[in-house]
């Protein structure tokens, strides 16, 4: 083989080389597993907070309509707990709840809830949560 061709063949093979080297650099690097389970758990806990700050506003809604009792205990499950200081009580399981909110709505003919500033908390477990809200609630009370 010729010096010639041996020095293109050569320097065709290091321009191959160096075009390997640029793609691999500018391509995009591929997750491994544990980067895609620490973002499919960061990807759950978002949806978690969020569906958290759904039910709060459902909650909310259901109050301004008169306080809808069978609304609001959909909200709950069959065992689950309201609990409230002041206006309120604490109350377990859908027929108490239910029960509550049918007297609250006759003494608050109407209401609307302001819910802001939502905090949610998930357990590192996943297993419970809690949250904070601020409630401006206007409305009147008939005594």
């Amino acid at each position: 083989m010729s010096t010639r061709r041996t020095l293109v063949l050569a320097s065709l093979a290091s321009q191959a080389v160096l075009a390997n080297q640029v793609l691999a650099q500018s391509a995009p690097k591929r997750a491994g597993d544990e980067d895609l389970a620490n973002l499919a758990h960061r990807l759950m806990v978002l949806e978690d907070v969020r569906a958290i700050e759904q039910l709060k506003y459902r909650y909310a809604a259901y109050c301004d309509n008169h306080y809808d009792p069978e609304g609001i205990a959909s909200l709950f499950t069959e065992d689950g707990r309201w609990v409230v200081d002041g206006e309120g009580g604490s109350m377990t399981g859908h027929e108490e709840i239910k029960a509550h909110f049918q007297a609250l709505s006759k003494k608050i003919p109407w209401a609307i809830h302001f819910v802001t500033g939502p905090r949610v908390e998930i357990a590192a477990d996943g297993q419970k949560a809690t949250g904070y809200f601020y409630l401006l609630c206007l409305g009147p009370v008939v005594k």
